[in-house]
């Protein structure tokens, strides 16, 4: 994906604190900086850059941390040598499957004596259990019984979305009494070497806190708070891989992917067209924008016809085991860069299509393209944004800025989290 060009500084300059946000995949590191004011709900971006290496990067492949490193070093001296007076307070590291994974987690703790108030110490033991219920989860889904050291994982965030006592929802169970405290907690999580890779890279930049956030999540609850739909799915077409994500009465239900992204176009136009795979990228953007010879478009649409074939079924195959036996939402936005070409936005769009078919609702599903010409924030900041790949990471970038804590219990949740 091509970088956005180089962004002028406000004329009025030092408006607030410099944040440094990284998108992080297994082959590309993008970087920008932020200057904020959140008084005034104001921010600039001041610059950015990328670096990308050619990856032979596979789904069931182990992620190679030398090349992530060099990569990460790269694009941090490129963007601090040209803000040279730059004095970055906050690090925001954005990642998605293939690096940082998340799920969410339902748990159930039955209450010995359910006459007596549910007072401050209790909810902080169901916390606590919590948090341990939530590590033997991820350590039996990811690696069985037996634990090396290369299986270590650390959870790096989490939100409580659902709190309810004996099945009624409140905001918060202290004062209430009843059987049991229900709890569905959304966390992300990811080997503990790849997480003291960041965390050596904030110790050199010397900033004050740093913090790591899954992609898709962030998207869906920006947009959700933007928009207000209650019921939806969120679609994000990565590089390696599309996620999905089922959002329920505004909250994170499921998630679910499969290994076909953007990069498995651009390396099959480099295969077949005997090109090097950062050239067949600038041609499958520039083919995206409308932008190539009608010769060069309809070869490109008949290479890549059988691919999108089979992001069609396994799109379909994705969103149903991420339904289970629910109905499908009135609305699915579609982001990420690999969503720009045309032929993976017209499989969600055409009528009959193979995607949404047979599947259980009560109505058909509008489909939006999520892009930053629906936002009002960014209009206003009058940004060139050129591509929703690029914007995605910006407004995660914000939105986290400008995070808004759903109930009390989360920054106890985040307390056990260090």
């Amino acid at each position: 994906m091509a970088l956005l060009n180089f962004l002028k500084v406000f004329q009025k300059s030092g408006i607030g604190d410099n944040v440094l946000v990284l998108d992080v995949e297994s082959d590309s590191v993008k970087a920008v900086t932020i200057n904020t004011d959140l008084s005034k709900k104001r921010f600039q971006i001041t610059a950015l850059n990328k670096e990308w290496r050619e990856s032979q990067f596979f789904a069931n492949d182990i992620i190679d941390s030398n090349d992530l490193q060099i990569n990460i070093k790269k694009v941090v001296s490129n963007i601090l040598r040209k803000n040279k007076s730059i004095a970055l307070k906050k690090m925001i590291i954005i990642s998605g499957k293939e690096i940082l994974e998340s799920a969410s987690f339902s748990l159930e703790f039955p209450r010995e004596d359910q006459a007596k108030k549910i007072e401050m110490a209790e909810i902080k033991e169901v916390l606590q259990k919590s948090f341990e219920k939530i590590q033997s989860e991820i350590i039996k889904g990811k690696t069985g019984e037996e634990i090396t050291p290369e299986d270590e994982f650390r959870i790096v965030g989490g939100m409580v979305q659902d709190v309810l006592v004996d099945g009624y929802p409140v905001a918060s169970p202290l004062g209430f009494q009843g059987k049991k405290i229900s709890l569905n907690i959304f966390c992300s999580f990811l080997p503990t070497s790849l997480f003291e890779l960041f965390g050596d890279l904030a110790r050199s930049l010397n900033v004050e806190s740093w913090e790591l956030k899954h992609r898709t999540g962030l998207l869906a609850e920006y947009f959700l708070e933007k928009i207000k739909k209650e019921n939806a799915v969120l679609v994000n077409i990565g590089s390696h891989f599309t996620e999905s994500i089922l959002i329920r009465n505004r909250h994170i239900k499921n998630i679910n992917s499969f290994a076909i992204g953007g990069s498995s176009f651009t390396k099959l136009l480099a295969d077949q067209m005997g090109i090097g795979f950062n050239e067949a990228e600038n041609l499958k953007l520039k083919y995206s924008q409308g932008k190539t010879r009608k010769s060069i478009s309809e070869k490109i649409r008949g290479l890549i016809a059988k691919e999108t074939e089979l992001f069609e079924r396994q799109m379909h195959i994705s969103i149903k085991e991420l339904l289970g036996n629910e109905l499908m939402p009135e609305v699915l936005y579609l982001s990420g860069g690999g969503a720009m070409l045309p032929e993976l936005q017209d499989v969600f769009k055409k009528e009959g299509g193979v995607i949404l078919r047979d599947l259980p609702s009560l109505a058909q599903t509008e489909i939006i393209l999520l892009s930053i010409e629906n936002d009002e924030s960014f209009l206003k900041s009058s940004l060139p944004i050129s591509t929703v790949s690029d914007a995605s990471m910006i407004i995660s970038g914000f939105a986290l800025s400008n995070a808004i804590e759903r109930n009390g219990l989360n920054s106890l949740f985040k307390s056990l989290i260090k």
